[in-house]
C-alpha cells in the first residue's frame, strides 16, 4: 500500500453505472465503485483506467468526494478523441455495467483549504471536470474565498456544462464566470468573451512569477512573457479585474524585462523588482515604483546594471 497525499492509492474493478452525453463530443461516465472500498481523494485528482497491455490512460473526477454517494461512485468527463484507444471504446461500444480497471488517487491539484487567498481557476475544454469537483468542495465547506473561473472552448457548445455553472453562482455568490470562445462561427449568435482562455485569465500570454496581497486588500499578479512585455495584474479583494489600474496592466517596460517581485507597501504604492537583458547579454536589476493605480512614481527608481 502507498499513499499520494494523504490518499491511499488503490487499483480495484468498477462498473460502468451510466454513459450520458453533455455534448457532441463530450460523454459523463458514472463509475460504481466496489462496495467493500472506501475511496478517499481531494477534489481536483484524478484516476488512471488501466488497458490491455498495460496502457492507461488517466482522467480527473468531475465529482468532489462528499458527492459519491448521492452520484453513486465517480463522474468523469471524456472527451472523444477519434483514433483514441479508449475513448473510441467509450463512445463506440463501451455498455453500462462493463467492468473497467483504475487506480488513483493521483495528483497535487487540489483545494488548499487552509489559504483564504483568491482563487483563479482557467480550464479547456473538459478540463473543466476537475474544475467542477472544486467548486462543489467549496460549496461544501462553505468558503466565501473570492473565486473567478475562466472556461475556454472552441466555440459555445464545448462549454457543455454551462448552465450548470451559473446555477452555482446562485449558491456561490462570490464565484464569477468568464466563458471564452475562440473559433466562434456566425450561427453560433456568441456575444460574450472571445479569444483564448490562458490570454483571458492572464492578460496575455506568459507565466504567473508572483501573486501578493496589497494593503488594501487588492491582489497584484506579475505575469512575464518569453515574447512580450511583462503585465502586472490587480484583482479586487472580490476576485474582479481591476479595470482601474493603469493600462489594464501593461506597464510599458518591454520585452526584456522581466517582474522578479512585487510588494505593496503602507501608502498604497507597489514596489517592482525587474530584471531586464543589457547589451550584452547581462542581467540588470531595477526597482521601480507604482502608484495604486499604476501611474509611475518617478520620484523613485533604482537601477543597477
Amino acid at each position: 500500500m502507498w499513499t499520494q497525499l494523504g490518499r491511499e492509492v488503490l487499483q480495484m474493478p468498477v462498473r460502468v453505472a451510466r454513459l450520458e452525453r453533455l455534448s457532441h463530443d463530450v460523454i459523463r461516465l458514472r463509475l460504481q465503485l466496489p462496495a467493500t472500498e472506501a475511496f478517499r481523494y481531494h477534489a481536483g485528482q484524478y484516476v488512471e483506467f488501466i488497458l490491455q497491455g498495460g496502457v492507461r490512460r488517466s482522467y480527473s473526477m468531475a465529482n468532489a468526494p462528499h458527492t459519491q454517494e448521492s452520484v453513486g461512485g465517480v463522474e468523469l468527463h471524456l472527451r472523444h478523441m477519434p483514433g483514441g484507444k479508449f475513448t473510441d471504446h467509450v463512445f463506440g461500444g463501451m455498455k453500462e455495467r462493463d467492468i473497467l480497471r483504475i487506480e488513483g488517487p493521483y495528483g497535487g491539484f487540489f483545494l488548499r483549504e487552509d489559504s483564504d487567498k483568491p482563487i483563479v481557476l482557467l480550464a479547456s475544454g473538459t478540463g473543466f471536470a476537475p474544475v467542477k469537483a472544486l467548486i462543489e468542495q467549496l460549496q461544501k465547506t462553505g468558503s466565501t474565498r473570492p473565486v473567478v473561473l475562466y472556461w475556454g472552448g472552441r466555440r459555445p457548445r464545448d462549454l457543455y456544462m454551462d448552465a450548470w455553472v451559473r446555477e452555482q453562482q446562485t449558491q456561490l455568490p462570490q464565484l464569477r464566470y468568464v466563458p471564452v470562445v475562440s473559433d466562434a462561427l456566425p450561427q453560433d449568435g456568441w456575444s460574450g468573451r472571445s479569444g483564448f482562455v490562458h490570454q483571458a485569465g492572464m492578460v496575455g500570454s506568459g507565466s504567473v512569477t508572483k501573486i501578493r496581497r496589497l494593503a488594501d486588500g487588492r491582489v497584484a499578479v506579475a505575469i512575464n512573457s518569453f515574447t512580450s512585455q511583462p503585465h502586472l495584474v490587480i484583482f479586487t479583494a472580490s476576485g474582479q479585474l481591476d479595470t482601474t489600474f493603469a493600462g489594464g496592466g501593461d506597464l510599458g517596460l518591454g520585452a526584456n524585462t522581466a517582474i522578479n517581485d512585487v510588494i505593496g507597501l503602507p501608502n498604497g504604492t507597489i514596489l517592482l523588482g525587474m530584471g531586464y537583458r543589457v547589451p550584452v547579454g547581462r542581467w540588470g536589476m531595477r526597482f521601480v515604483r507604482v502608484t495604486a493605480n499604476g501611474a509611475y512614481d518617478t520620484s523613485f527608481a533604482v537601477t543597477r546594471t
